[in-house]
């Protein structure tokens, strides 16, 4: 977990902490240590924290001058990997510590963006060995999409200005040559608006103009990092050749159109495995123990239910082998069902990110088949019979 801003503050007596009731494994750890109020993200408000100590929030909950101004909270911790909705510079100002969740859902967008990308190789005929992938950010995230990318013998190139400055012994790419060499264009940024790495319509008129005609883009990092007009010029003119979607500038809200022109769209669940959940609750409640020396019992992974059809048998007699490939990602995460189910109601968006079902990431599943099949998968995370 990380703190950006880390006063020295200890307090004593009853810490009152109010957490939005959509991240899990809140219930049944903190109610006997602080006094603890659950509530809908949207119903966060001044008057409902004003008495509150810490909050534990997600992304749909702005944290600025607004909702913290009069109120006593002192620590936020957000079960995010992002956090742009927190005002960074009114907390400092104001003594207030906040952190997030770096990498708690890393392998739940792997997961995903593996999905995405063998079903786009199998209904598009293409050989993914013959596939370039490009991926703009390389931390937690980035860094899984790109080993997987390898294990599915895509050739890959990696851009990320900050690392490359620190790492000068790695090779990166510079992003117009990234975006010239690319097949496939994946952004795993965070959203800055303003400084030397601002990603703000990071993928907008210029980058679009310098990929290779009828190449793809996929978002799942923020809305806000595409420029979401120009991707749909560039779709309606073919420069695109599909786009992938899971973020969108105006969440909740979505732009219905794109929505409709993308290959696959989805709202905002990337990284909401199961697993990714555990993990950012893990990391907030960590920090919220160190912060007010709390003893807490964390939950472990140990709590999480077996996925359905956790065993899973390849046919040995398919020959191709991304097919066979497909089929295993498939029966651990259908990608196409989720994007179907957005697009056939974009106003569902929050109604399916509250109501997500149960979802494991590979490691959960155990794969039996032929070689090469198996290298592959045990490449990806799976568990190999």
């Amino acid at each position: 977990m990380r703190g950006v801003f880390r006063p020295s503050m200890k307090r004593t007596g009853n810490i009152r902490v109010v957490a939005d009731e959509a991240i899990p494994f809140m219930s049944g750890v903190l109610e006997h240590l602080t006094d603890l109020s659950l509530m809908q993200g949207r119903l966060i408000s001044r008057q409902t924290i004003h008495n509150a100590d810490a909050l534990i929030v997600r992304t749909r909950t702005v944290c600025n001058s607004s909702l913290l101004g009069g109120t006593r909270v002192k620590f936020i911790a957000t079960a995010t990997i992002g956090f742009d909705h927190i005002d960074t510079a009114y907390c400092r100002k104001n003594g207030i510590l906040f952190a997030n969740a770096p990498g708690c859902n890393a392998e739940s967008v792997k997961q995903y963006l593996t999905a995405a990308l063998i079903k786009i190789c199998i209904e598009r005929g293409i050989d993914p060995t013959l596939l370039t992938l490009g991926v703009i950010g390389a931390g937690h995230t980035g860094s899984r999409v790109a080993s997987s990318a390898s294990a599915l013998g895509m050739r890959v190139l990696i851009n990320d200005p900050p690392r490359q400055r620190k790492e000068p012994n790695i090779k990166f790419s510079e992003l117009k040559d990234l975006a010239k060499e690319s097949d496939i264009l994946t952004l795993h940024v965070p959203l800055t608006m303003t400084g030397r790495d601002g990603t703000f319509h990071l993928a907008g008129k210029e980058l679009i103009a310098s990929m290779k005609r009828g190449s793809w883009l996929i978002n799942t990092s923020r809305g806000g990092v595409t420029d979401e007009y120009e991707v749909k010029r560039a779709l309606w003119s073919g420069q695109l050749g599909g786009y992938v979607a899971d973020v969108w500038s105006s969440e909740p809200a979505a732009d219905n159109e794109l929505i409709a022109m993308s290959y696959l769209a989805t709202p905002h669940i990337a990284g909401y495995s199961a697993d990714g959940k555990l993990n950012g609750a893990r990391m907030v409640l960590e920090a919220l123990a160190g912060h007010f020396s709390l003893p807490l019992a964390l939950p472990d992974s140990g709590i999480l239910p077996v996925p359905p059809d956790a065993i899973i048998t390849l046919n040995p007699s398919e020959s191709d082998t991304s097919t066979s490939v497909l089929q295993a990602i498939s029966r651990s995460y259908d990608i196409e069902a989720e994007s179907r189910r957005f697009k056939s109601s974009p106003g569902s968006f929050e109604e399916i990110r509250n109501n997500y079902p149960l979802r494991r990431e590979f490691h959960a599943y155990k794969v039996s088949g032929p070689d090469p099949v198996i290298d592959i998968c045990r490449n990806l995370g799976f568990r190999i019979d």
